[in-house]
């Protein structure tokens, strides 16, 4: 019994430590921004975090599921399109790999564990990023312009991308009174990256509490809270509604811009990149990469034109797809972005049932949906350390339900027939 308990004790123990080192991993880009690190200190956070969590896993029971077949076809795309092609930057082709190995990360996860870690640790980066926002928003001198916080007009987004992860947490979790406080204190956050302006992480995120929602048996708890959060990003965009305005009209007009001189619309000369619409308007610029990514695709091949290949394809400077369904069908391929979808529709069709009753299951299910659709827009493949790393957390929580389902039909078969 003593022997039992302390085991007991040390699987708590490691399972709260993975939890940890997993709030790490997914708020790495916000913490890098936080202690503005140089590259080694990015690159001791990224692979620390990931290699402390393959420490941290449990390799008992594997059961090669569909998901892993999948996981394989893509990774055996991209091996021999590095062999055919080669790579056009060595720093992309390690993040690569080290996205690549986050799979394993996740895929051998210890699994029935609590995420009071997990909202600890995130709950710290979120508030620390909202306040520093908040003041950036408070005192930068061109007041439509999207604000500089620890030195980056995009840090806003990490933040967000961090908060989101926590009311994805806070979703698969028991409600209680102390998670519904949790979650009202989190309206104001929410309303401070909502003015300042971050845009499709806020999709992604209502991608995954609508998905979520969907799965869940507590709807109306559930609903509550995202009522109290979606009126938190109202007030927050009412805020700055010139700015606001003004980010909406860039949708529908391609000559609305904002310049750092005057953070007005202001007239640029025509780009004929941008089918004629002014140079400085994103929305357009996202289209055109979209264009010119589905144009290359039936060139691509069936193992792609290399990584980092598709800037040489579009006239925006510097610039990927931006998708990383596309990127992967691109440069690794059709057999790479094949399998690298039919990946993702499978975890998520396999993972959407067992979501419903396990907590831990919605809590991967939310996470890979939001990941996946944040993916749409602002996909890299070389940064996807996250998709890869929920993918393989939803295979091990595929498999340890499968085997769980036919042991107890063979226990139930085996009492029946005795």
């Amino acid at each position: 019994m003593d022997i039992q308990r302390s085991g007991a004790r040390s699987y708590l123990f490691s399972a709260l430590d993975y939890q940890f080192v997993l709030a790490i991993i997914a708020s790495s880009p916000s913490i890098i921004v936080i202690i503005s690190g140089g590259p080694l200190v990015t690159a001791s956070i990224l692979v620390g975090s990931i290699l402390a969590a393959v420490a941290l896993s449990h390799y008992s029971d594997l059961r090669i599921i569909d998901v892993d077949l999948l996981f394989a076809a893509f990774c055996f795309a991209v091996v021999v399109s590095f062999a055919l092609n080669g790579y056009r930057d060595s720093k992309q082709a390690g993040l690569l790999f080290l996205s690549l190995f986050a799979y394993f990360a996740g895929r051998f996860a210890p699994t029935g564990m609590q995420r009071t870690s997990f909202i600890s640790v995130t709950v710290v980066v979120v508030f620390v990023g909202a306040v520093a926002t908040l003041i950036s928003l408070a005192t930068q001198k061109v007041a439509l312009l999207k604000p500089i916080v620890f030195g980056s007009d995009h840090s806003a987004i990490v933040f967000l991308a961090s908060l989101s992860y926590l009311i994805i947490a806070l979703l698969s979790t028991e409600l209680r009174r102390r998670h519904a406080l949790l979650g009202v204190a989190l309206a104001p956050p929410l309303g401070i990256f909502a003015a300042a302006q971050v845009r499709f992480t806020f999709v992604a995120l209502a991608a995954a509490m609508l998905s979520m929602i969907a799965v869940s048996r507590q709807k109306q708890r559930n609903l509550a809270l995202c009522f109290i959060l979606a009126l938190a990003v109202l007030i927050g965009l009412v805020s700055r509604l010139q700015t606001t305005s003004i980010y909406f009209k860039q949708i529908f007009d391609p000559n609305t811009i904002m310049t750092r001189k005057d953070s007005l619309q202001a007239a640029r000369p025509a780009d004929p990149c941008l089918d004629g619409a002014s140079a400085g308007n994103s929305f357009v610029a996202r289209k055109v990469l979209l264009r010119d990514a589905v144009k290359a695709v039936p060139s691509s091949g069936l193992f792609g034109t290399g990584l980092g290949s598709f800037p040489s394809m579009t006239c925006v400077p510097n610039s990927e797809p931006h998708n990383s369904i596309l990127q992967a069908t691109i440069e690794f391929g059709w057999l790479g972005g094949l399998a690298l979808l039919g990946m993702i529709a499978v975890a998520l069709w396999r993972l959407a049932s067992p979501a419903r009753i396990n907590l831990e299951a919605r809590f991967v299910f939310g996470s890979l949906v939001f990941v996946v659709v944040a993916g749409m827009a602002h996909g890299i493949l070389s940064g996807e350390m996250l998709l890869f790393l929920f993918a393989g957390y939803a295979a091990r929580l595929i498999s340890t339900m499968n085997s769980s389902t036919e042991a107890s039909s063979a226990s139930s078969g085996f009492r029946r027939g005795s």
